[in-house]
């Protein structure tokens, strides 16, 4: 890939953006609440949230450990 194809390439992505910015200055709060909502409702029928959770609490007990064996 040379120089200016690099550079149109970039160019096109900036336009993308571009216009990705703008369809989301154009939606509304009660459209991104829902699309918001639909993303909570998908990751909970695919048991994501759990996923995250219990990792979250794994790194939390893995730090009282550290911690403990710190302290004492």
């Amino acid at each position: 890939m040379d120089k200016t194809a690099l550079q149109q390439y970039r160019k096109r992505w900036d336009r993308v953006a571009q216009v990705e910015l703008a369809e989301q200055r154009q939606t509304s709060i009660q459209q991104r609440w829902q699309q918001l909502n639909l993303l909570f409702q998908l990751a909970t029928e695919l048991a994501l949230l759990k996923q995250l959770h219990a990792q979250d609490e794994d790194v939390v007990w893995q730090r009282w450990t550290r911690l403990r064996t710190v302290l004492t």
